[in-house]
């Protein structure tokens, strides 16, 4: 699980990612667009903004690709209504580095993680120790597992808890604990892949919102993952899935 994720993957953020992957900081990105647009939404690159990123390296990259435009004319029916000197300006780039968007967000995409394309952020919710984000890639819910616990404690969450005034606080690990002999934690969030004693409970809306397996299954599943793998949430398994499974 990454430490920051930015949302969007134009210059901004991709500018924001690749300094701080820069700085050693593990970072995702997630970008609703299938791929890199090929249109523009700003002129170029203005000289404060280069002389920011020269120390970074993007500067030197951004203007082998870039027209340096020192002059900008404003014009109507053949009217010169206004110009603008770039070239005037007391600075060190005195010009505007024009070049098309794509080509901006592929220089700052080198320092950079790949974007998770096809990502729709769902939900966006404030903790104590940080921030869950919560995202849909091509329609599907993502997470990555966090932890792995034997024979986790329970800890019912409080709207469940007002729903089943009768629950602990806390319930200790052990045979007759829900969690069963293995939890794997997704992401931030409550929820978990569990095991369980109770066949008839699995693959049926018995929880809140957990997936459950027969101990074995999960001590088994447990084996073959670690922290970090992502998990991919479905509605249903195809046919050929469903197959297998049986």
């Amino acid at each position: 699980m990454a430490d920051v994720t930015v949302v969007g993957a134009g210059p901004v953020g991709m500018l924001l990612a690749g300094d701080l992957a820069r700085r050693g900081v593990d970072v995702e990105v997630l970008e609703r667009r299938p791929a890199a647009g090929g249109g523009s939404r700003a002129i170029g690159v203005h000289a404060p903004v280069l002389a920011a990123l020269e120390p970074s390296g993007v500067t030197e990259r951004l203007l082998a690709h870039a027209v340096r435009v020192r002059r900008g004319e404003a014009r109507s029916r053949g009217r010169t209504l206004g110009v603008v000197r770039f070239e005037a300006l007391s600075a060190r780039f005195p010009f505007v580095a024009t070049l098309p968007q794509a080509a901006t967000e592929a220089v700052l995409a080198a320092d950079a993680p790949e974007p998770v394309r096809g990502a729709k952020v769902m939900t966006v919710l404030p903790r104590p120790d940080g921030v869950l984000v919560r995202a849909g890639v091509r329609g599907r819910v993502t997470e990555r597992i966090s932890r792995i616990a034997d024979w986790p404690d329970w800890h019912p969450p409080a709207e469940m808890r007002q729903r089943q005034p009768y629950l602990p606080v806390k319930m200790t690990g052990g045979v007759y604990n829900p969690l069963g002999a293995k939890a794997l934690y997704l992401g931030n969030s409550l929820y978990r892949i569990h095991g369980t004693d109770d066949a008839r409970t699995i693959g049926r809306a018995t929880s809140s919102g957990c997936f459950r397996m027969t101990n074995g299954h999960v001590t088994d599943l447990a084996r073959r993952v670690g922290v970090g793998t992502t998990v991919v949430v479905v509605n249903r398994l195809n046919g050929r899935m469903a197959r297998v499974g049986d």
